[in-house]
Order: structure tokens, then C-alpha cells, then sequence
């Protein structure tokens, strides 16, 4: 019995670790040759009606203030009409050079698509020793909880894949820094979604030593 709660007791207390994994990865990224960090930036999202962009660009704005750096996605709201006149971008443009922001970091949806993964049967997870399985303690358990996964066959399973670009812009030349593309499995939420590409993104790009902090 002690060895069964144990088991059990172990399961609880990783479980958290286990679904709150980030669905978000980085596949591709390019640096400019001539580079430097940023310490105040302006975030715009272009990600259409499928994923909620404003809660995107206010969590990166937050982990990018609790790494020390100045950052606002609302101040000067970039909507689709002004990105298709010059004069409307440089107006905007010019207004956050006046503010003392320092790079611009975008990020858009480049693709959403549905992706098919063959899952096969657990048969072969075998723990490292019986001590806290309590399946292993007589041949009926053993049996038992064996048999169903290794006759059992595998399956498909469909996971909905976003696919992000995120692109940091120097506001003093308007050159291209830095870009970095994003592939997301079936997040939980939004929030979820959210929360671990802003990580995702602005971990990168302090990595790349392309913030100041």
C-alpha cells in the first residue's frame, strides 16, 4: 500500500510540469551581420481573426518589463489602413522616434494548418525498477495492465500548427535585425498560446544578446 501511494503521490506532483510544457518552438531564425541591443521597443501584431493578437503583444511587453526593458503595444496603434500608406507609416514612424523607442518587433501569422501525428502504443514504457509500480506486485496486475497496450495498435492524431514570423526592426535606418519563425502545437488556450510564444520570442531574443537588460 505504501509503495502504491507513493506511485501515486509522485504522478500528482509532476503533472504540473507535465501540461504546462510550452507548445511554442523556434524553427528558423536569421541575424543581421550588423546588430546591437535594443533597450526600448514597440510591439505590432498582424495575426488576423484566428489568434488574438493584443493578448500576444501585451505578454511580450511584460516579460520584456520584467527583463528591464521599456516597451509598449498600444500607444500608437498601427491598424491594417495606416500599414498600406507610406505617409500613415511614416507619421507613425517618426512618432515613435520621437518617443525615444528604439526597434520595433513584429510578429504575424504566416500559416495555420492541421498536422497529423501516429501515436503508438505504450508497450515498451517500462520503468526503471518495480519498487513503486504497484502493477508489477503479482502476475494477474502485471498482466493485466500490460496486455491492452501491447495488442492494442497505434492511431493518428490531429493537432491544429501555427506557424509565426517575428521580425525586430531598427527604427534609426529601418533595417531588418532579426527574424524569427515560430511553430506552435495545439495550444491549450489562447492564454496558454500566448504566454509561451511571447517566452518563446522574447528568451530568443535576449539569447541573441539583441536586448539590453
Amino acid at each position: 500500500m505504501k509503495k502504491s501511494v507513493r506511485f501515486y503521490l509522485s504522478i500528482l506532483l509532476i503533472s504540473p510540469f507535465l501540461f504546462s510544457c510550452n507548445a511554442t518552438k523556434i524553427i528558423e531564425t536569421y541575424k543581421a551581420d550588423e546588430s546591437k541591443s535594443y533597450d526600448k521597443v514597440f510591439v505590432v501584431g498582424l495575426t488576423g481573426q484566428q489568434i488574438p493578437e493584443e493578448k500576444i503583444a501585451a505578454e511580450i511587453v511584460r516579460r520584456f518589463e520584467e527583463r528591464g526593458v521599456r516597451a509598449n503595444a498600444t500607444r500608437f496603434k498601427i491598424t491594417s489602413e495606416a500599414a498600406q500608406n507610406e505617409s500613415d507609416l511614416k507619421a507613425i514612424t517618426d512618432s515613435l522616434k520621437s518617443s525615444d523607442y528604439k526597434a520595433v518587433l513584429t510578429f504575424a501569422m504566416v500559416g495555420a494548418e492541421t498536422e497529423d501525428d501516429f501515436i503508438t502504443p505504450a508497450s515498451y514504457d517500462t520503468p526503471s525498477g518495480p519498487i513503486d509500480y504497484p502493477y508489477y506486485n503479482d502476475y494477474y496486475s502485471y498482466y493485466g495492465f500490460r496486455a491492452p497496450l501491447i495488442y492494442s495498435k497505434g492511431y493518428y492524431e490531429s493537432n491544429t500548427v501555427f506557424n509565426l514570423e517575428a521580425s525586430l526592426y531598427d527604427l534609426a535606418n529601418g533595417k531588418l535585425v532579426w527574424i524569427g519563425q515560430t511553430k506552435t502545437v495545439e495550444p491549450l488556450s489562447m492564454e496558454d498560446f500566448a504566454e509561451g510564444y511571447a517566452k518563446t520570442v522574447v528568451d530568443k531574443l535576449i539569447y541573441e544578446d539583441l536586448i539590453s537588460q
